[in-house]
């Protein structure tokens, strides 16, 4: 199996400090907007915070995470994941807040993804193992599964402008969505359960 291959960044690597101490400045909790106040809140020190800040320490994802979660910046998060290489970039929040305009621009990317689908469908009855696709039936499949990926990006933008809107927040989604695919037997429910597949798909 060939390495997978990571999405490319529209931001810099050196943008990351910037992108945090913007986070922390513009915090919309006023109690970490200093660095002494977010060094106690993320459980490093006022001298890290600055390092961090000035390009002259390194930091983990992790530890980047949980400094915008601390600053209550889901822009900053997405952005930072974005510049780790684990995900797009992040939407602005201007254009997600009117609740209506997200809506109707989920159901638009929605029945194009039902539709990219369905020629995906067509494409794969067509398939022979170990025949390799052509150039022009390449482009397709990855014009057809970019229309499937922007009814995801809608999606999530939809979620978040319903809890701008509404108030109902992404965790509980998520938790309602976890409790709902354990029932079912969809989520992997337990370690041991993970371990168990694992080895399935490494020994048969």
């Amino acid at each position: 199996m060939g390495n997978r291959e990571n999405a490319a960044s529209i931001y810099r690597p050196s943008a990351l400090r910037i992108v945090l101490r913007v986070a922390r400045e513009c915090s919309v909790n006023p109690n970490v907007r200093t660095k002494k106040a977010l060094s106690e809140q993320i459980g490093i020190s006022k001298e890290r915070v600055a390092d961090i800040e000035n390009g002259l320490s390194r930091i983990s994802l992790d530890e980047a995470l949980h400094w915008c979660d601390a600053c209550e910046d889901q822009v900053a998060r997405q952005a930072i994941l974005h510049i780790f290489g684990c995900d797009r970039p992040p939407t602005d929040p201007r254009l997600v807040k009117k609740l209506e305009t997200q809506l109707v621009n989920y159901i638009d990317q929605a029945q194009k993804g039902i539709q990219a689908a369905q020629r995906l469908l067509e494409i794969s009855k067509d398939m022979r193992p170990g025949r390799p696709i052509q150039e022009s039936k390449k482009n397709e499949i990855k014009e057809l599964a970019g229309q499937i990926d922007d009814s995801h990006q809608a999606a999530t933008c939809t979620v978040e402008s319903i809890e701008m809107n509404w108030g109902i927040t992404q965790a509980e989604i998520i938790n309602a969505w976890t409790s709902e695919a354990i029932c079912d037997e969809v989520a992997i429910s337990s370690i041991d359960r993970l371990v168990k597949i694992e080895k399935e798909k490494a020994f048969g």
